[in-house]
């Protein structure tokens, strides 16, 4: 958790409502796009450890593609 979905929820925060960048997941149905809620709820509960290895190689992927397309004249208009 600490790892990786953490890092990946702060990403997708500072993406989509970088005012409560650090409310882990708290309001993330209200704050993130219905999408992008119902693909990390499916990240959080592995079944067996091939189910952990495969979410966790997913988490990181993801969260490089947010990083890498986080526009910091966005999070500027977002926050005001």
């Amino acid at each position: 958790m600490s790892y990786t979905l953490r890092p990946l929820v702060e990403a997708l925060r500072i993406k989509y409502c970088p005012i409560r960048f650090s409310y882990s997941t708290r309001y993330s149905h209200y704050d993130l796009p219905t999408d992008v809620v119902t693909r990390l709820q499916r990240l959080y509960f592995p079944k067996d450890v091939e189910d952990l290895h495969t979410k966790h190689t997913e988490v990181g992927v993801w969260f490089w593609e947010v990083v890498e397309n986080i526009e910091m004249e966005e999070v500027k208009k977002k926050i005001g």
